[in-house]
Formats: structure tokens, sequence, C-alpha cells
């Protein structure tokens, strides 16, 4: 087996063969043009976290339906808003 066949295969070749310049253009084009759409839809739009005060009105309302209920997760899920409650509540403002 000489260097050539090793370097270039016939198999290879023969499908080289077959595609043109042109369409090998087109596709690495097309490809190219996929990858810039894609990273347009992958672009997050920034969000701001909610303030203490809606956090404050969102664990009140979370209190308000787990008092209606009458299950051990309800009665957990109280103690753990009463204390995130508590938590927001004694930090100053400043340090948030």
């Amino acid at each position: 087996m000489d260097l050539e066949c090793l370097l270039n295969p016939a198999v290879e070749r023969e499908v080289f063969e077959e595609i043109s310049e042109q369409e090998i253009f087109e596709a690495v084009q097309e490809a190219a043009c996929g990858e810039d759409q894609g990273d347009e839809e992958q672009t997050e739009v920034f969000e701001a976290p909610p303030t203490r005060l809606e956090a404050l009105q969102a664990a009140a309302v979370l209190s308000r339906f787990t008092a209606s209920l009458n299950s051990p997760a309800a009665r957990k899920l109280e103690d753990i808003l009463a204390g995130f409650t508590r938590q927001i509540t004694s930090v100053p403002s400043s340090i948030m």
C-alpha cells in the first residue's frame, strides 16, 4: 500500500467526485445560517428577581392556601413559610 492510497482511499475519492465544491459551499453556508439563528433563540431575557414585598405576598398566599388543607405536607410548608417570612422581615433591606 502506497502513501497516496493511505491518505486518499478510493471510497473517499468517489464521494468527493460526486459532490461539487458548490454543493459543499452551500452546505457550509446553510449550517452557518442555522447556527446564527440558533443563537437568537437561545438568548435569554433578563428578568429581575421578585422584590421582598412580592416574595412576602407569595408566602402569604401559600400560607392561606395551606391553612385549608389537612395534611402533614401542608403543616410542614406552613412552618417553612413562617420561617421564611421571619427571616426576610428581620434582614435589613440594605443587605439584600
